[in-house]
């Protein structure tokens, strides 16, 4: 069950930091940590990296330790790569969670900005190293 939230929630997390990489003028499908697959995004996977446990693990933890979560949330699949299947009631939750997390106004290099626009802003350093514009800096929570 955990693994199911888990994967769900990385999901909903690749397809934000996906949108940012193409605002950011940047192919997905070339990484440098994950490798070039058929219709893989390589590169939002990569920087979806910094954001894992602020974002999506977070999210999980916290429907779990607000007691949000139970047995009666998830079912059996016959299907051999999703055996656990969260309902579509968990499944509302957990997207109105993550889309609370990404919509927190955090402190970004002196800006009060959301997570979903730190995903933008980290695109295009990205974007801006490629170019050989400046180092890349990964993103850290303080």
């Amino acid at each position: 069950p955990v693994n199911s939230m888990l994967s769900f929630a990385y999901t909903l997390l690749m397809y934000h930091v996906y949108t940012a990489v193409i605002m950011a003028g940047l192919d997905p499908s070339f990484g440098f940590l994950h490798t070039i697959a058929d219709n893989r995004p390589a590169l939002a996977l990569d920087l979806m990296e910094e954001f894992r446990s602020l974002i999506a693990d977070q999210v999980v933890i916290d429907l779990i330790n607000h007691s949000m979560v139970s047995e009666n949330d998830f079912h059996s699949s016959d299907e051999g790569d999703y055996p656990i299947l969260m309902n579509n009631d968990l499944r509302k939750k957990l997207i109105g969670k993550f889309e609370k997390r990404i919509s927190t106004v955090i402190l970004y290099n002196g800006d009060k900005i959301t997570y979903r626009r730190v995903f933008e802003e980290q695109a295009r350093a990205l974007a801006r190293a490629i170019k050989g514009i400046r180092p890349y800096e990964p993103f850290v929570q303080k």
